[in-house]
């Protein structure tokens, strides 16, 4: 890791200038009317909780390292380090857990994520790996205010985490056939997580559709699938509305929602 080290005082520190308004950090409480320059600040203040200086390309060196090799842990610590306890926190990350060596376990809407964040006035930053996704999240940011990482993070997470593609039919098929026992074959391109199932809702109202859910689909068709096609019971001469719905495996099973697509069948 040849840009990380660990500052032991605020001299000669080759990193970005932070910026921080009020809100940004209670101890002490700072008010400021605008944003103010904070890259002097003695990082050595948080010590081992915000002294360490790197880059987001170290970071990402450290995370494929340690949560992907044995590189630093073996596998018996990494048992102990992967053993999680409830955390009463309450910072806009709950339910959040935490391992040995302080590790964080934080269970999101579009998957579970193990790593650590913090923040330092003028400065935030995130290291996490949604395992299920094998996707890595790693943030800088240079300024603090009272907004939270985590709500970074949830904006730019679901955009990794792809719902399905490539419907078929599409919507520019105006004259899909309808089989003689009343059903058209519709299928779909996996998003970025395989899905352990899909759930398939079509009808001919969009709204209805796009509301519909697993416990909520009445006057909605509903069939549950494990490959990425289905057979949908449809009649002749209908602009056929449907959508994909994505359900996945693992410790925190979840649901990727898909778009609405459609498509009119053929007289």
């Amino acid at each position: 890791l040849t840009d990380t080290y660990l500052a032991t005082d605020e001299r000669n520190l080759p990193h970005i200038h932070g910026y921080a308004k009020w809100g940004a950090i209670s101890y002490p409480h700072p008010v400021f009317d605008d944003w103010c320059d904070m890259t002097a600040i003695n990082p050595s203040i948080a010590w081992t909780a915000g002294a360490m200086v790197s880059t987001p390309w170290d970071l990402l060196k450290f995370a494929e390292a340690v949560f992907k090799s044995e590189t630093f842990l073996n596998q018996g610590t990494k048992e102990k380090w992967f053993t999680f306890v409830s955390a009463d926190l309450h910072l806009g990350w709950e339910p959040m857990e935490y391992g040995m060596g302080g590790l964080m376990q934080s269970h999101r809407p579009y998957g579970t994520a193990r790593g650590h964040g913090g923040a330092i006035s003028g400065y935030k930053a995130l290291l996490y790996y949604f395992f299920d996704a094998d996707t890595f999240f790693i943030l800088a940011i240079n300024t603090s205010d009272e907004s939270r990482e985590v709500e970074i993070l949830d904006a730019i997470m679901p955009l990794a985490v792809s719902a399905v593609t490539t419907p078929k039919p599409a919507a520019e098929d105006n004259a899909v056939t309808v089989q003689p026992d009343g059903t058209v074959e519709v299928s779909w391109q996996a998003g970025r997580i395989y899905g352990a199932g899909y759930d398939v809702f079509w009808g001919t109202d969009a709204e209805k559709i796009d509301r519909a859910t697993v416990l909520a689909h009445d006057g909605v068709g509903m069939v549950s699938v494990t490959e990425p096609r289905a057979r949908i019971a449809v009649e002749r001469s209908q602009t056929v509305y449907w959508k994909v719905d994505t359900g996945t495996a693992g410790q925190t099973p979840r649901r990727i929602n898909g778009p609405l697509w459609q498509f009119r069948t053929a007289p």
